[in-house]
């Protein structure tokens, strides 16, 4: 299994990827090609990575007993330099261009009580649909993996190419 992830992270890490390349893989690392490219894979995983994210900032507001809540804020900072474009005016004062800032956003933590009651139970809603999901993101590639170990090279190089579910 590592070998077919290193042999897939290569071939994509080399920028290109051919139909010699999909005829010298393993059927199983082909699959494995063919199937991480399905359309509705990666918006799982995103919606996974979310449902992960909310149970365990509920969990750590839960074990903390309170949120935390960020207040960020830009805030211009002036950049250290030389003054710009200095010229004197018709009364003699000097007069320089303003100096130039850069955007840095800066951030503070602040304490926000929460309802136990509530964050259970956004943990525990969480937790349901993020195993809803994994088992609808399980079916599908189990479904593309099954179909796609089964076809030939050139097949399976079209399917990866377009970002088609082999059928």
């Amino acid at each position: 299994m590592r070998l077919i992830l290193a042999l897939a992270a290569a071939l994509t890490l080399s920028g290109c990827m051919t139909v010699e390349d999909f005829l010298d893989m393993p059927d199983a690392a082909r699959a494995e090609y063919v199937c991480a490219n399905t359309p509705g894979l990666s918006e799982l995983d995103d919606e996974l990575d979310k449902l992960r994210t909310r149970y365990r900032t509920a969990e750590a507001n839960l074990a903390r007993g309170y949120a935390v809540h960020r207040d960020c804020r830009d805030v211009r900072i002036p950049v250290s330099e030389p003054p710009r474009n200095c010229r004197r005016d018709h009364h003699g004062r000097t007069i320089c261009d303003p100096p130039r800032t850069r955007i840095e956003t800066r951030c503070r933590e602040l304490p926000v009580a929460i309802d136990s009651r509530l964050e259970q139970s956004k943990s525990a809603d969480a937790r349901r649909r993020y195993d809803e999901v994994k088992a609808r993101r399980d079916a599908l590639y189990r479904s593309c993996y099954d179909k796609a170990v089964l076809l030939p090279p050139q097949q399976a190089f079209w399917y990866w190419d377009n970002g088609l579910i082999p059928q």
